[in-house]
């Protein structure tokens, strides 16, 4: 396979959209998966992130790609049904936030793939690969 030639400036472009994004966004969404989403306790807090983190381990040793944030959800809402069912707890998913999550997920497929098409043009017109 051939290596590909880009200007560096786009990787620094494309890191500095990145962290611009946590900066203003990385909040709201701590408190979306971790407060309305399901109510977090500190064992629960746990399970998540050791599921989460298994998770993630094996899909790297299987070669699988999983996005965080999809497994992050999923074990929310994972230790949140668990504890419900086990401590009888009458704290819940919920689900109304968690369908707007999984709606947001399908809809940003489309819309991220529409606007990299458009900075692909972009960026190879400015940098004059064209």
């Amino acid at each position: 396979m051939a290596t590909i030639q880009r200007p560096y400036w786009t990787n620094a472009l494309a890191s500095v959209a990145f962290v611009c994004g946590i900066v203003t966004m990385g909040g709201r969404t701590i408190r979306l998966v971790g407060c309305k989403l399901a109510k977090q306790t500190a064992p629960k807090a746990f399970a998540t992130q050791l599921g989460a983190a298994c998770t993630i381990l094996i899909c790297s040793y299987v070669k699988q790609t999983v996005s965080t944030s999809h497994v992050l959800v999923g074990s929310v809402v994972g230790a949140s049904i668990a504890e419900r069912h086990w401590l009888s707890s009458n704290v819940d998913v919920d689900y109304s936030v968690l369908v707007k999550i999984v709606t947001g997920w399908i809809v940003t497929i489309p819309i991220a793939g529409g606007i990299a098409w458009i900075c692909f043009y972009g960026v190879n017109i400015i940098s004059g690969q064209w």
